[in-house]
């Protein structure tokens, strides 16, 4: 009875420390080339960005697909993406454009 009690704490500890998938994005996030802001937020079924700080500002609805990739909830295009060097890419507006943690 022990070792059951132990391996479903194990479990429950496992499934516990999992988070949710694209939480690093949260924040705000600034361009490295211009005043361009995006501010990322949970949203219901994923996440919100909104840009700022350019001719129009702008909302987006995103859903993660992966800890390191965020999609636009309607189309399923990348739009933002986390690269190893505590950077983010942008997708949404045209062209790519990198940013930094604000």
């Amino acid at each position: 009875m022990k070792k059951i009690m132990m391996m479903a704490l194990v479990c429950l500890a496992i499934v516990g420390c999992g988070g949710e998938k694209g939480k690093d994005f949260i924040g705000a996030w600034k361009s490295t080339t211009d005043g361009e802001i995006i501010t990322i937020s949970q949203a219901a079924g994923g996440y919100r960005a909104e840009s700022t700080g350019t001719i129009w500002d702008m909302e987006f609805m995103l859903k993660a697909e992966s800890d390191t990739m965020l999609v636009n909830s309607d189309s399923n295009t990348k739009a933002l993406e986390l690269n190893g060097g505590g950077m983010m890419v942008s997708h949404l507006r045209n062209g790519v454009k990198e940013f930094s943690r604000q």
